[in-house]
């Protein structure tokens, strides 16, 4: 049986401890940091989600903070 084109289309990778998924038409990251899930939303593009990914998962395994993690800091502490 011959299956539609839309069924051939992968709709998730994995590159490392990053996973990409396509959520309607755009592309979503998830994975884990500091023991939160993050799951930054990166556009519609899947080659732009795969460079995200990957530079994503060298900061995770070099133990820097990723692009997308946030961490509040007081005045005080400026």
């Amino acid at each position: 049986m011959k299956q539609s084109s839309k069924q051939n289309r992968k709709t998730s990778f994995r590159i490392g401890k990053v996973r990409g998924d396509l959520l309607g038409k755009i592309w979503y990251l998830t994975y884990w940091e500091n023991g939160k899930r993050l799951r930054p939303r990166i556009g519609p593009d899947k080659d732009h989600a795969r460079q995200m990914a990957a530079q994503i998962n060298s900061q995770l395994e070099s133990h820097t903070h990723s692009v997308f993690n946030f961490e509040p800091v007081l005045i005080d502490e400026l």
